[in-house]
């Protein structure tokens, strides 16, 4: 099932890449998909917790669900939880299936950037800096997993999706205020 769930990101990450990473300039896109995760994150609250599987056509369509997260400010695990509890998966199930179906998403990212470290490599004092970062990253990663499921299984994502919506309402008023 995360092979057949990776599929959509590879799509959209080899076919599409370019019209992507074109959006990421617009920074009213990444405020409006922050909204609209806020928004997913808030339904997640009328969603009765099931306690239904994963399948072929639900791992297929949390796999499109991750490929859309490619927009910026649209949040992937967000986006993978909702939609697996939108199709009547145990909410725990969802984020765990969400987060291991991850693992091939961003090796596939990392992959597509590993030919620009060849086409243009770093000065050794930015290899430590990658490197550190790097760490720091999979560290604070680890416990965001970790406070994340905290959160799925008493029940609230809202809290995510306030947050969201009010860095997507700053960041309107802080736009449009300029």
């Amino acid at each position: 099932y995360i092979i057949l769930a990776t599929l959509p990101a590879v799509f959209f990450g080899l076919f599409i890449k370019d019209d992507i990473e074109r959006i990421f300039g617009n920074i009213l896109v990444t405020f409006s998909m922050l909204a609209v995760t806020g928004v997913l994150m808030l339904l997640t609250r009328i969603l009765r917790d099931r306690q239904g599987e994963i399948n072929w056509f639900k791992a297929l369509i949390i796999g499109i669900a991750q490929a859309m997260a490619i927009m910026p400010g649209l949040s992937r695990s967000g986006s993978t939880i909702f939609t697996g509890m939108a199709m009547g998966v145990n909410r725990e199930t969802a984020a765990r299936f969400s987060f291991i179906m991850s693992i091939p998403a961003i090796l596939g990212a990392v992959v597509l950037k590993l030919k620009d470290l060849f086409v243009s490599p770093p000065s050794s004092a930015m290899v430590t800096t990658l490197a550190v970062g790097t760490l720091t990253a999979g560290i604070s990663g680890y416990f965001a997993i970790v406070l994340l499921m905290s959160i799925v299984r008493r029940g609230r994502l809202d809290w995510f999706g306030y947050y969201c919506l009010i860095v997507s309402a700053i960041g309107f008023a802080w736009y449009f205020s300029r």
